[in-house]
């Protein structure tokens, strides 16, 4: 009931009820703007999800925090480091590691879904933490990548009955039908090890002298001398966790899906390669200041936001209040779903939805259309819960996408034929598949190599 391609048939609002808690989807933007930012104060909570807060010990993420004073706390500390003026600054790391990426995708195509998740790491860990990691066998990576496995099946409303009947969370490890209890054991001290291990490494760094500048340090400088510096560390190290957690899987999901779209329509890769080369020349890659003469990688880069949803079903709202929304009764914790499958695939503001096509953002010139919706009315969250770090994301994916255009040519294997087949989670991320990667030239290698 909650898929996109029923909307058009349901109608825009779908409420129903399964043991005793009700269910509000929203399918359109209107719809998701009433509820979410023309009343936010009442449905910017989230509802109880005992498997992966209280079982897997995610109370600390800023997404699934209960709305409240200790949300508001760590999410002005966030945006502090991450508001739209900040992220400028990591630009230059960002593009450093694009370069990185393209030569280690050229060297090892095969594992260009690890090398992609490599390139996030490495910027957000010196950006968060002062730390670098260098390589796919991290000790920092290995425990992410355990402890996201964890969070993206536990996160799933619904998938565990103890969602629907917290009482089950008492039930001991042993008995019968509670392998749910063993897995959120073990997906607990995953992601104990997750939050905690990369922030004392960051501290012991910073009082050996050995850190470079980073969230954590410039939070850690912050604490007032007379505060309970417990609880100040704990919450930067919150903040801290939650910038990866916020900007690794989501930007990876994004450059994954870039990539199967360039395979996918070679004519439209060729068209931001030109567009590149004529802008940019042959004597160097392209930079942030570049992408103002560069409309249609932007709008390619939109497109992959649109095309694929990240979080095709958001993360999920609830209501602190019982309110009454188009002759529908919402009882107070509710739980409110912001369909973003379907609003992005809305044929009035995306005509021919299922089509990858960035002309959808261009005006007649060839220009960004002011007017074209913006995926990111609906691509990263609504109302107060919208991401924090979507500028930082979004930087991520135009420096990665516009030096893989510049340096590589990207083409499916050889008699496979692609398609957008997705692997749904909070997180969707493509189907494994294979494709060839072959640089445009030596010295467009060689200038990535520079870097």
């Amino acid at each position: 009931m909650v898929d996109g391609s029923l909307s058009s048939d349901v109608g825009d609002v779908v409420s129903f009820e399964s043991l005793g808690v009700t269910t509000v989807v929203l399918n359109s933007l209107q719809a998701t703007h009433d509820l979410f930012d023309k009343r936010s104060t009442i449905y910017s909570d989230r509802p109880r999800m005992p498997m992966i807060t209280e079982l897997c010990g995610w109370t600390q993420s800023l997404g699934l925090m209960h709305y409240g004073e200790s949300w508001r706390r760590h999410r002005r500390e966030f945006h502090q480091l991450m508001n739209y003026k900040e992220v400028v600054n990591y630009q230059p790391l960002q593009l450093k590691e694009a370069r990185a990426l393209v030569l280690k995708i050229l060297q090892d195509p095969e594992e260009f879904p690890v090398h992609i998740r490599r390139t996030q790491t490495a910027v957000i860990f010196k950006v968060a933490y002062g730390i670098d990691v260098r390589d796919e066998n991290n000790k920092f990576m290995l425990k992410i990548k355990e402890a996201l496995e964890g969070f993206a099946e536990a996160g799933v409303p619904g998938t565990f009955l103890v969602d629907r009947l917290p009482i089950l969370k008492y039930v001991p490890d042993w008995f019968p039908g509670a392998a749910f209890k063993r897995k959120a054991k073990i997906w607990r001290k995953q992601a104990e090890e997750m939050w905690g291990a990369p922030f004392e490494e960051a501290k012991k760094l910073i009082s050996q002298g050995m850190h470079s500048q980073s969230m954590t340090e410039t939070m850690l400088s912050r604490i007032p001398e007379e505060s309970e510096r417990g609880f100040e560390e704990e919450v930067v190290r919150n903040v801290a966790g939650i910038a990866y957690l916020a900007g690794a899987d989501t930007t990876i999901s994004a450059m994954e899906t870039f990539i199967l779209a360039m395979a996918m329509h070679p004519d439209l890769q060729k068209r931001a390669q030109q567009e590149i080369d004529s802008v940019v020349g042959p004597n160097r890659l392209p930079e942030f200041a570049d992408f103002e003469q560069l409309p249609f990688v932007v709008a390619v880069c939109r497109e992959v936001l649109r095309w694929q949803p990240i979080t095709p079903l958001g993360i999920v709202h609830s209501n602190t209040e019982a309110d009454e929304y188009r002759g529908y009764h919402i009882p107070k914790g509710s739980m409110v779903i912001g369909n973003t499958w379907a609003i992005l695939r809305d044929e009035k503001a995306y005509p021919e939805p299922e089509v990858f096509k960035p002309d959808r953002f261009l005006d007649k010139d060839g220009k960004l259309d002011p007017n074209a919706q913006h995926p990111n009315v609906a691509a990263f969250g609504y109302g107060r819960r919208i991401c924090p770090g979507r500028w930082f994301g979004e930087q991520s994916l135009l420096s990665m996408a516009a030096t893989a255009l510049a340096v590589c040519d990207i083409q499916p294997v050889k008699g496979e034929k692609l398609e957008a087949n997705m692997l749904h989670g909070i997180v969707t991320h493509p189907a494994p598949f294979r494709c060839s990667f072959r640089e445009r030239s030596a010295n467009a290698r060689l200038l990535a190599q520079e870097e």
